[in-house]
């Protein structure tokens, strides 16, 4: 059996190695875009074949464990132990939600590598690999915002997407930092040079202040 699917011409975050200037500048799309995605009615999106978080994306139990273990044996020259000491602090002290809605159509699996921009000015234009989409919390997607956005502009995707509740946004942090582990975790695992620095981009913004 064989699927197809329309062309998106563009590269990933991950292959174009695009500027913070440039991230910033698709920050109200990225909101835009999951501004749309998320108002998707759970009723449909159950119809379309939508499921439960099969994971649990944003239960600290089950994630942050392994992302400490992860993170402490990532190799000194890939990640210094300054940054992972910086790292396990904000996996102490982030709030974490205890009961995650699941009434929302999420991708589930948002970073560098799977988003895309045009060649020539690096605006977003779209979003690939689906196989982890479910009805969640939209935190799930929002932990993109903080790794792969400078801070400065995270006010600018806020207020193109909707009020979000600060301690939600605040969770959503500590999902970045153990998605981006296993992130940086996979592309060390594989020698993926490109992924590996973004990943690491990604970290270094996660512990700004």
């Amino acid at each position: 059996m064989f699927a197809g699917y329309p062309l998106i011409a563009g590269h990933t975050i991950t292959a174009a190695n695009v500027t913070d200037d440039e991230r910033r500048a698709i920050a109200r799309q990225l909101a835009q875009f999951l501004a749309a995605f998320h108002s998707v009615s759970p009723d449909e999106a159950r119809m379309r074949g939508a499921q439960p978080d099969p994971v649990y994306r944003l239960d600290p139990t089950r994630h942050k464990p392994t992302a400490i273990d992860r993170l402490s044996r990532l190799p000194e020259d890939l990640i210094a132990s300054r940054l992972k000491a910086r790292l396990r602090s904000l996996l102490d002290s982030l709030p974490t939600i205890k009961e995650p809605s699941s009434n929302t159509l999420v991708h589930g699996d948002l970073h560098g590598s799977q988003i895309l921009v045009s060649d020539d000015t690096h605006e977003l234009a779209g979003v690939i690999d689906w196989g982890d989409v479910h009805l969640g919390d939209p935190a799930s997607d929002f932990a993109v915002v903080h790794s792969m956005l400078p801070r400065d502009c995270h006010r600018d995707f806020l207020q193109a997407y909707a009020p979000v509740d600060p301690m939600f946004w605040s969770a959503a942090k500590a999902r970045a930092i153990w998605h981006t582990i296993g992130v940086v975790t996979q592309a060390a695992d594989v020698g993926d040079k490109a992924a590996i620095r973004e990943a690491h981009s990604c970290l270094i913004r996660l512990v700004e202040d």
